[in-house]
């Protein structure tokens, strides 16, 4: 992350928006899942760093829905999602606290997307990984992206179903989160058809 930081300040002199969306899961029964598979990425201390020299500066740090509404075989991702999304919350503490208001940290959680992540994640559940429905077009995150760099938010969810979630997850969690279980349980458990175990590209890309 120093290193990738530095080449940025080499090549343009400052940075204006840093995007946090490295991610990686390991779906599985939680003590099923290598200790060494269980971790995070995130480069938020170099941008901040510089955010805070420079007095401005937007960082969007991608979490999920899952950051908010947890799901059961995806431990490790839950923690990675939830401690973002309580990243986000503490810088924004902060520079309330130091009367900062051109520094702003962003928080977007999406649903599902048709993407390859389901594709390259670590798999200890002996099926094959498969989204939790609904799936959304990656763009619709995209788009989201492209406004928050010149009209910040705290807060974003992508996907219609995952804004709906929330609201109703804060009225009724109990009900909500066995809901979230149930859908998971049933498309990646009993539905998905059986595969290797595998850790994906959690420790090289592929």
């Amino acid at each position: 992350m120093e290193n990738l930081a530095a080449r940025a300040f080499e090549r343009f002199g400052n940075i204006d928006v840093w995007l946090n969306n490295a991610g990686v899961a390991a779906i599985g029964q939680f003590q099923e899942v290598p200790l060494e598979d269980h971790e995070q990425i995130n480069g938020s201390y170099h941008a901040m760093k510089h955010f805070r020299q420079r007095g401005r500066g937007t960082l969007i740090n991608i979490s999920s829905v899952i950051g908010k509404i947890p799901a059961p075989y995806y431990a490790s991702y839950a923690a990675a999602k939830f401690g973002v999304v309580g990243l986000s919350d503490a810088l924004r503490q902060e520079l309330r606290e130091d009367n900062i208001t051109d520094i702003h940290v962003c928080t977007v959680m999406p649903m599902a997307h048709s993407t390859g992540f389901f594709e390259h994640a670590g798999n200890y559940t002996g099926r094959e990984s498969v989204p939790i429905p609904p799936t959304y077009d990656p763009q619709v995150t995209i788009n989201k992206l492209v406004e928050l760099t010149v009209a910040p938010e705290d807060e974003v969810i992508t996907g219609f179903q995952g804004k709906l979630f929330n609201i109703f997850h804060k009225l009724m969690p109990g009900t909500i989160e066995k809901m979230m279980s149930k859908t998971t349980t049933k498309n990646q458990i009993e539905s998905a058809e059986p595969a290797p175990k595998t850790s994906g590209i959690i420790h090289e890309s592929k």
